[in-house]
């Protein structure tokens, strides 16, 4: 059910950012070995590899619909895409990369006749010490039938909230609100049934990155979240909380 071809890990792998890539990968590999876990590297699309083809002839500042040379559609206002919180203009371009790696996987999942479900980790997630790679498949195990997606692990943007939870299921999951769900994508779990729905969806609306993409489209989704936490997210952008790592016991050290 749960094996080394439907586990991934998204990351880029380019010469552009070699010594970034060959550390975060190092860390993520180190402690997926540490805790007997098999998995496969995903790379990652880098924003300055895409390439926007226009299927209409809308002006700039107008929503327009897309291409990537992949093939796979999608909406996008040129000028929120050079509108960024910082001075780069390519930022924009690198949110989108992020989501349509995620979006890839989910296109890979729908061709993969060996597998049901894909479970994606992000290259800088940090593992519990707690992690138990035959916990997390006896937890798999009980997911039920109709989930689309599930969370397993808080990030930075998307803390596991009370508001998120709507009801228990089982000992393992609770059935997410759609309207107040999460959406951190450092640790989750897709079904073929979510990625059709996700993928879709016409003309969809790719201004962000992956975990604001799922956030926007939630709602069509039957959303689960895991009792149990089996690592943290984007912990470097916490500015490194000690807090975080003492609480969910993360494998991390606090200098």
């Amino acid at each position: 059910m749960i094996n080394k071809n439907n586990i991934f890990c998204v990351s880029l792998n380019n010469k552009k950012n070699e010594h970034r890539v060959l550390n975060t990968r190092e860390k993520f590999n180190k402690q997926a070995n540490d805790f007997g876990m098999e998995f496969s590297f995903f790379d990652a699309i880098y924003g300055d590899d895409i390439k926007l083809y226009n299927d209409n002839n809308r002006q700039n500042d107008k929503e327009t619909m897309g291409r990537t040379s992949c093939g796979i559609k999608f909406k996008y206002k040129p000028t929120e895409l050079i509108t960024s919180q910082c001075s780069n203009p390519r930022l924009g371009f690198y949110y989108i990369g992020c989501a349509l790696s995620h979006l890839s996987l989910y296109e890979q999942l729908l061709f993969d006749d060996d597998n049901k479900f894909y479970l994606i980790f992000e290259d800088d997630f940090i593992f519990s010490k707690n992690f138990n790679y035959q916990n997390l498949f006896s937890d798999i195990k009980n997911l039920p039938e109709d989930a689309d997606i599930c969370f397993f692990a808080p990030s930075h943007c998307s803390p596991f909230n009370a508001y998120s939870k709507e009801k228990d299921v089982n000992d393992c999951f609770y059935k997410m609100n759609k309207n107040n769900g999460i959406s951190g994508t450092s640790m989750y779990l897709i079904t073929k049934s979510g990625a059709e729905k996700l993928l879709n969806i016409d003309g969809m609306n790719v201004n962000f990155n992956s975990d604001e993409l799922l956030s926007k489209y939630f709602h069509i989704l039957n959303g689960y979240c895991s009792h149990n936490i089996y690592g943290f997210g984007h912990l470097e952008r916490m500015n490194f909380d000690k807090n975080i790592v003492t609480r969910l016991n993360l494998n991390y050290e606090v200098n």
